[in-house]
């Protein structure tokens, strides 16, 4: 990860977390946590672990009670929302290549799309169609994403 930060500096990266595996220690969890502050993802599924019948997990001994699961996921997803939000500070003035996937955003009147680097963008409605790859000025840098200006 650090080489191909130092190559590309943009660069970005994304991940999927299992939260609570048989045997997930309480140093395990934070050595996680750690990761995901010092690589800042631009975004990470977290997903609990849930036994599945008949799979080898399922005969493992250490498996994690399931209101410690949900206490560590909780705590990921905020770990990993904040560094995601600082990721995407460096790109506060930039303009990026956006590819048009949805011509509503979660914003009323706006329209998103995902960066180069897999972020989420909106941007007012402008006249393009989903699919459309468009300019974006970036302007502010919100919890669910960055929004800027067609240019």
């Amino acid at each position: 990860i650090d080489d191909l930060k130092e190559s590309f500096p943009d660069f970005t990266f994304t991940t999927d977390i299992i939260v609570g595996f048989p045997g997930e220690s309480l140093d395990d969890f934070s050595e996680t946590l750690d990761v995901v502050k010092r690589v800042k993802f631009a975004k990470v599924h977290a997903f609990p672990f849930s036994v599945r019948p008949g799979t080898r997990a399922e005969r493992m001994s250490g498996h994690i009670d399931a209101d410690v699961i949900a206490k560590r996921r909780v705590e990921l997803s905020k770990a990993s929302e904040k560094a995601s939000y600082l990721l995407r500070e460096k790109y506060l003035g930039k303009t990026l290549n956006v590819l048009v996937e949805d011509t509503d955003s979660l914003r009323d009147g706006y329209m998103q799309g995902y960066s180069e680097h897999f972020i989420l963008v909106s941007f007012p409605k402008e006249n393009v169609r989903k699919n459309d790859i468009v300019s974006v000025k970036i302007k502010e840098n919100h919890p669910d994403g960055l929004v800027g200006e067609v240019v």
